[in-house]
């Protein structure tokens, strides 16, 4: 039997089987994943310190997408058995031309996992802020160490404010008060400084998205605004500390693309679930915005 009718006849069986979608005369067939089936921790912290996250995720899946399409080629192989027509006088039995069968279907059938399935995966990140306060091994958030000096210009915590709407006169009345300040969101900003057992602090927010979202977020770049109800303290991932993870914004707030360094939650140091407790309430769904960077347009 020729390659040419030897390929009509599968494609005859394929598009009798409506799950194989045909496109520009290739079938497609999509496969599908357990609905409970997510990446494993440790492929999250791996797509977490990739350079590249969206390459990593699709590396990570391909020894896994090659089993599945093995196995979905010899369910489909045993399908087309199944449909083989061997009553007709010009049709060869179907054993004699496995290995052509073979050779043809690979070139006729696209299979591909369902990848829109894994990147729905949620993650739990945390997202440091370096405003330059890096740069000094993140020591500019520690105020109530430097109660009778000034307030670094590089401070996240001093950034933060000043997105909440405070500024310097506001933050140092604040620290020297015997008393509790009036705005829930000084008072804790100082309860947080009260509490903080190591001198590096970093200001971190704790958000939940899909490792999809997060891909992007990376790979592509933008700000994004999370809402006041996210949780935000200082975090030491390095020596494994923090403070309170208290600090009570009053308004929601954007964070600019290149002061954010996330991470999933065990990819940098100490895990916050180490150093706490357990707890996946304190990371929420709080990211209200994503705002890609606009595209230079070629003058």
């Amino acid at each position: 039997m020729t390659t040419e009718a030897l390929t009509a006849i599968l494609r005859d069986i394929l598009r009798a089987r409506n799950f194989y979608p045909e496109h520009d005369g290739r079938f497609q067939s999509t496969l599908y994943a357990d609905y409970d089936d997510r990446l494993s921790p440790d492929q999250l912290l791996a797509i977490s310190s990739a350079p590249h996250k969206n390459d990593a995720f699709y590396d990570l899946l391909a020894d896994y997408e090659d089993e599945c399409r093995w196995d979905a080629q010899e369910t489909l192989k045993q399908e087309i058995r199944q449909a083989w027509p061997e009553s007709a006088d010009d049709t060869e039995d179907f054993d004699a031309l496995e290995d052509h069968i073979d050779d043809i279907l690979m070139d006729l059938v696209d299979f591909v996992l369902d990848y829109d399935h894994y990147r729905q995966t949620p993650v739990r990140m945390n997202i440091l802020v370096n405003t330059g306060d890096g740069n000094y091994d993140f020591t500019l958030n520690n105020w109530l160490d430097v109660r009778t000096g000034p307030i670094h210009p590089r401070s996240a915590l001093l950034w933060l404010c000043r997105q909440q709407g405070y500024g310097k006169r506001d933050i140092n009345t604040a620290l020297k008060m015997s008393e509790r300040p009036d705005s829930p969101f000084l008072a804790s900003v100082v309860d947080e400084c009260d509490n903080t057992l190591t001198h590096m602090n970093a200001l971190t927010f704790l958000v939940r998205m899909t490792v999809g979202d997060f891909m992007n977020w990376m790979d592509y770049g933008g700000d994004i605004t999370v809402s006041a109800d996210t949780t935000c303290g200082l975090y030491d991932p390095w020596n494994g500390s923090g403070s309170l993870l208290g600090i009570r914004l009053e308004q929601a707030i954007r964070i600019p693309r290149r002061y954010a360094e996330p991470h999933v939650d065990g990819a940098r140091g100490y895990s916050i679930d180490s150093i706490y407790y357990p707890v996946s309430t304190i990371w929420g769904d709080t990211v209200v915005g994503w705002h890609p960077q606009r595209k230079k347009v070629a003058r």
